[in-house]
This record gives C-alpha cells, sequence and structure tokens, in this order.
C-alpha cells in the first residue's frame, strides 16, 4: 500500500492533564478500515513497570543549561533518590497552574522547593520530550518513506482564554510546524470519541446534530463539567464548563489508609513514602487497580501489602488481634501478604467521594438552559465500576455512556479531531465559577466551615491547593 506514497501522514496526539498525561498516534492510511490507533507507553525504569498513562510530572536538571531528565512517576522517584537536589527542578500540577488557577498565565511557575522557571519553557520542553516519546515508536519513516507529523494537543476544559494560544506557542517552540498544529479541549475531543463507535474494528461516524451532551472528567481530585453539542456542520460547541476541586479516588485511597490506620491502631504509612518508595508506589497502584476493577457485587476485595510494610507495622498476628480488638473480624483480615476487606467496607469508601460529586453535579447543573440528552463519564475515576453504579442510581432518569476505556477518551478523540480536522467553537460558552466544591455548597448553607472528619459527611472535602491537590500524581498519602 505503502509503495504507491510520496509521504505518509501520522496524526500524533499527545494529552497532558492536570493529573496524567498519555499519547496516541494512528497512521492515516489511504483506506479508512486500515486505520488504527496506538498507544506508546512509559516505562518506569526504576520499577520496569509501562504505562499508557503516567503522572503529569517533569524533572529538569540545571547546570548552566536546562534540560528534562525524566517525566512522570519516573521523575517523582528519580528525584526522591537524588543525592543533591540543588541542581534540579521538579514541576508537579504545572498544567493545572498554566491554565486553570487562574484568568491569566503566569510568566514563571514555582518548582516543589520554590525554584522558578519560564513557563513557556516549561512546556515546550515536556512538548519536546513527549514528541519523541512517540517518535521513538514511529520513526522519522515507514519503508524508506518520510512522514509528515500533525499534531493534537489537548487542555483541560476548565482552561483560561489564552490557553489554545500559549499551547501552540509551546509546541512551535518545542520544533513543530504551525501549520501541523491543532488543540482542542478534553471534553471536546471525548465527545468525538463517542460520537464514533466501534464495529469490527471499523470506526463509523454516528452523526446526531443539535443534542445537548454532558461530559463529566472524573479525575483523581478534580471534577469537570461541560456542556456540549454538535453542530450540523461537523463543528463541535463548548456551551457551558466548570470546575472544582473534589476528592474522587484520592478520597478513596485516603480513607482506605486512614480505615487500616484505625484497626490496627497504627500509623500505617507515618513517613513510609520517604522511607520504602517502590513499595509505597506499588501500595497505591494495587489500591487504583481494585478501584478500576471492583464490582459492585464483588465477594470481597484483596490488597496485596509488601513484605517491608507488614514488618514496619508489626506481625500479621499483632495487625490481626488489633482488628479483632476493634470488633470488625467480619470486615478485615489479613492473611499471609494480603488485606482482606469485605466488600461492605471497600464499597463504604466511595460514599464520601460519590455524594461529593454527585452533589457538585446537582447543584451546578445548570438544567434550565440545557435539555441533557445524554452523560458521558471519562476520567481515571470514571472507570470505577462502582462509582459508575452510584452515578447511575442517582441519575436514572437520563442515559449513562462510559466508554471502554474512560481515561482514554479524551486522547482518542484527540486522535479523530486531527483526522477530520474538527473544529471547537467556544464563542458562546457559559463559564461557572472556578470554587472548590465547599465553597460551592457551603455557601448555598451559610457555613464556610470544613466538616469534620470524625463528623458523617454531606459536604465536599475543601482541597488546600498548595499542600494537597497534587498528591495524586504519584497518588501520595501522607
Amino acid at each position: 500500500m505503502f509503495s504507491t506514497m510520496s509521504e505518509i501522514e501520522v496524526i500524533v496526539a499527545i494529552k497532558l492533564g492536570t493529573n496524567y498525561s498519555t499519547n496516541a498516534y494512528m497512521i492515516k492510511h489511504v483506506e479508512p478500515d486500515d486505520r488504527k490507533m496506538l498507544n506508546v507507553p512509559f516505562k518506569t525504569q526504576t520499577t520496569s513497570q509501562m504505562s499508557v498513562t503516567t503522572p503529569t510530572v517533569a524533572l529538569f536538571e540545571d547546570n548552566g543549561t536546562i534540560s528534562i531528565t525524566s517525566y512522570g512517576s519516573e521523575a517523582e522517584l528519580q528525584y526522591i533518590h537524588l543525592a543533591d537536589r540543588r541542581s534540579h527542578l521538579l514541576f508537579r500540577e504545572f498544567i493545572w497552574h498554566l491554565f486553570c488557577a487562574d484568568d491569566t498565565i503566569p510568566e514563571n511557575l514555582s518548582d516543589v522547593n520554590g525554584k522558578q522557571m519560564n513557563s513557556v519553557d516549561i512546556l515546550s520542553f515536556v512538548i519536546e520530550y513527549m514528541v519523541s516519546h512517540v517518535k521513538s515508536e514511529t520513526g522519522e519513516d515507514i519503508r524508506g518513506i518520510p512522514i509528515t507529523f500533525k499534531y493534537v494537543f489537548t487542555i483541560p476544559t476548565c482552561s483560561c482564554d489564552d490557553a489554545k494560544r500559549f499551547m501552540s506557542e509551546a509546541a512551535v517552540k518545542a520544533g513543530c510546524s504551525p501549520n501541523d498544529v491543532i488543540v482542542v479541549e478534553e471534553a471536546a475531543a471525548a465527545l468525538q470519541f463517542y460520537m464514533n463507535s466501534q464495529y469490527e474494528g471499523e470506526l463509523q461516524v454516528l452523526v446526531v446534530s443539535d443534542r445537548c451532551y454532558l461530559v463529566v472528567e472524573l479525575e483523581d481530585d478534580n471534577v469537570t463539567i461541560s456542556i456540549l453539542n454538535h453542530i450540523n456542520d461537523g463543528r463541535i460547541g463548548i456551551m457551558y464548563r466548570n470546575t472544582a476541586e473534589v476528592w474522587g479516588s484520592c478520597q478513596v485511597q485516603k480513607d482506605f489508609v486512614e480505615m487500616l490506620n484505625c484497626e490496627t491502631s497504627k500509623t500505617l504509612l507515618d513517613g513510609f513514602f520517604e522511607q520504602y518508595p517502590l513499595e509505597h508506589f506499588e501500595l497505591i497502584q494495587e489500591i487504583k487497580k481494585k478501584i478500576k476493577y471492583t464490582l459492585p457485587e464483588t465477594s470481597r476485595v484483596a490488597i496485596k501489602m509488601s513484605a517491608l510494610m507488614l514488618e514496619k507495622n508489626g506481625s500479621l498476628a499483632d495487625m490481626q488481634k488489633s482488628v479483632a480488638k476493634s470488633g470488625l473480624n467480619d470486615k478485615i483480615n489479613f492473611r499471609l501478604d494480603k488485606c482482606i476487606i469485605s466488600p461492605e467496607a471497600f464499597k463504604s469508601l466511595f460514599i464520601d467521594a460519590g455524594k461529593q460529586i454527585v452533589q457538585y453535579l446537582k447543584k451546578e447543573l445548570p438544567t434550565d438552559l440545557f435539555d441533557i440528552h445524554c452523560i458521558i463519564l471519562i476520567g481515571e475515576f470514571a472507570q470505577s465500576p462502582i462509582l459508575q453504579d452510584i452515578m447511575k442510581s442517582s441519575f436514572s432518569t437520563v442515559n449513562i455512556h462510559v466508554p471502554g476505556e474512560a481515561n482514554m477518551a479524551a486522547i482518542k478523540g484527540s486522535v479523530l479531531v486531527g483526522e477530520n480536522n474538527v473544529d471547537v467553537d467556544t464563542s458562546g460558552c457559559i463559564c461557572g465559577s472556578k470554587k472548590s466544591a465547599t465553597e460551592n455548597v457551603c455557601s448555598s448553607q451559610g457555613n464556610d466551615q470544613r466538616p469534620s472528619k470524625k463528623e458523617p459527611v454531606s459536604t465536599p472535602t475543601k482541597i488546600n491547593p498548595s499542600k494537597n491537590r497534587n498528591k495524586s500524581r504519584l497518588c501520595v498519602i501522607q
């Protein structure tokens, strides 16, 4: 097929999310039937793990000339093991601070230790790194035929007005041709993915115009809601958007650790991350896996715990005695290297996070202005079957759709946006105020106090962005 072509077009999509980053690419064939989306996984050298997503964290070295040394989980783990951090800069949550924290883009950003770096330099270095990562798989030619690249970069749907221009500028500085760069909001890309159904490997467009779709982006510690429609000429219109800092799966992880602390009468992870970062990383990945795959009807949940963690907290017999004293033998048990949790106890961990999300949606949705045809759930936390069950029971009168890979909907939709040159219209968009969910809820109740953790949670937990927001990037629970 390629022998008759003078050049081959490859669409490269890169998502730099507030929580996670990922990529996808597709070789644009002459025959649509041959299209296939692929991902270039990230390898964490320290743990030898492969993943198609990685935390949005960048590590730079400054020895007179600044260069990016690693990205994602590898950046976090490398930074922990640095003997001397004075010549390094670690940036977490930089996409949030660039595009979402304010109405304007800051000229400089501060790293975790307060050292500053130019904002466009940070983003251009990261883009260059991500593009190089994808090209390590695609190469610059296929069977001697040169590749022409088209790049699609996502921005958070809640981004400030100048975000698209800034992302394009950084991409050009990273070496991308300005004519080959498209920037799209994550929610618009997700809708484009939803408007395409996959049938026997063939993508078929389902054109349904003039309907309103609610896209709910559920990440570890924030929720973004957007109302979009698919316009007759193929454009996507964003009519409403709002975001709040709501603890989602990060809250589930935190509550799991607090439950163990309470039932074993120990501070389970006190200093554990600093002493044993790899074991801590593996534990959090295990918890996230259970969040993603545990069904509402599951009979039991087994969390694997490292030998070091068990040693730090005493013998299994001692831990089980603590559980027996608490009268919770029927809820939690320790067997060999696993913590066995009853389904009721595990599902109870989702109540706080689920209530926060549902309460936020019901309060903020402008249903008097828009007739919602369908709710589309995307993002890392949207993969949880238990959360899906909570959402479906809370919004029983509305059709709820969860893509097969909810955390990959935006990146796959970005490829389709690049293939079809989809234009996104935000000219008539209504923007909700950027508050924490607690501020939204408590303002209507005349109470601005943070709810006590010991009391039943009836309002979302307010997050201090400077201290807690980005814990979920490596899912650090401290």
